[in-house]
């Protein structure tokens, strides 16, 4: 019997329609398991064309599946073939716009509101202007630019909790209330004729001078010493603890106070500056609070350490 030599149909023909034959019923069902053996073991060879075509056909059919979907972008996401890196932006691109967030910045708490008040610039609002633009520009831009972008957002974990970001979007209005409130007070006195009332506490002025210097030299001290561990609020590779970190736990969030404190004094607005501390210290204090139970999950018994012996804003010398 050449039962190999069948063609396809022959060779699946069912087996009551071999037993409707005048065969003996051993020799049909012989006939048919041998039948069914050839046609399992024999496979139609094929193109090597034909079969790129097939498998051409079927990653198409699977691409449009709904139900496959899923399936299919997991396993190319794992293999590296569904997503590709997101292009960097280019270092020219990246100071442009880096410089763009610098200036709304600026002119949002300095520029415009004295402007809105005095009717002009005056070179006492130049000079905040300009100790503002190397506070931040030697801090976060110079991060950025360095050591690329800050981590998303959505990895900060003060912002993913609606009592976080309510924190900080208030934080942020009363920083930008008490920088309206200190020019107001200077744009009064300046179109009264009496800056007198500021000019005569001299004492006032170089204390306001000195927190100036200070703030922007605490800031870029700890900036260069943190690098690209200067980031929002996440996990950092290591706990810094050299240069002013060896002083205070905190020493930026130490800088920011001591700019908004000189700040409103250069204006002679002691109120207001009273006002930002406060500010400040409730909304930094919280921060902080957030940020230590972070350290302590990633770094145990060393950040318990570090932080029983060192300061949280202040060096502790007790």
């Amino acid at each position: 019997m050449q039962v190999g030599r069948y063609s396809h149909a022959q060779r699946c023909i069912p087996f009551n329609l071999i037993c409707q034959t005048r065969l003996c019923p051993t020799v049909a069902a012989r006939l048919h398991n041998h039948a069914c053996t050839v046609h399992t073991n024999t496979k139609p060879k094929q193109r090597p064309h034909a079969v790129a075509a097939q498998r051409t056909a079927l990653a198409t059919e699977d691409a449009h599946d709904p139900e496959d979907f899923p399936v299919q972008s997991l396993t190319n996401f794992a293999s590296g073939q569904a997503r590709r890196a997101a292009p960097k932006l280019p270092p020219a691109r990246r100071l442009s716009l880096s410089l763009l967030q610098l200036s709304t910045v600026i002119a949002l708490l300095i520029i415009g509101p004295a402007w809105l008040f005095c009717k002009c610039i005056t070179p006492r609002v130049w000079a905040a202007a300009a100790i503002y633009t190397v506070f931040f520009g030697f801090g976060g831009m110079r991060r950025t630019l360095k050591h690329g972008k800050l981590s998303s957002r959505k990895q900060d974990a003060q912002v993913s909790t609606w009592q976080g970001r309510w924190a900080i979007a208030t934080f942020v209005l009363l920083v930008i209330a008490g920088h309206w409130g200190a020019l107001h007070w200077y744009g009064t006195c300046f179109k009264q004729g009496a800056l007198h009332r500021i000019f005569c506490r001299p004492v006032i002025q170089r204390i306001s001078v000195a927190l100036l210097c200070g703030a922007l030299a605490l800031h870029i001290w700890a900036t260069e010493t943190l690098g690209k561990a200067y980031d929002r609020l996440v996990v950092p590779d290591k706990l810094v603890k050299t240069g002013p970190y060896a002083w205070c736990q905190h020493p930026i969030y130490t800088s920011y106070m001591l700019l908004f404190s000189g700040f409103t004094l250069l204006f002679g607005s002691e109120e207001w500056c009273c006002l930002l501390l406060y500010v400040c210290w409730r909304y930094y204090k919280s921060r902080t609070d957030m940020e230590a139970n972070i350290l302590q999950d990633a770094f145990g018994n060393e950040y318990k350490v570090y932080q029983e012996h060192i300061g949280k804003f202040v060096p502790k010398f007790v």
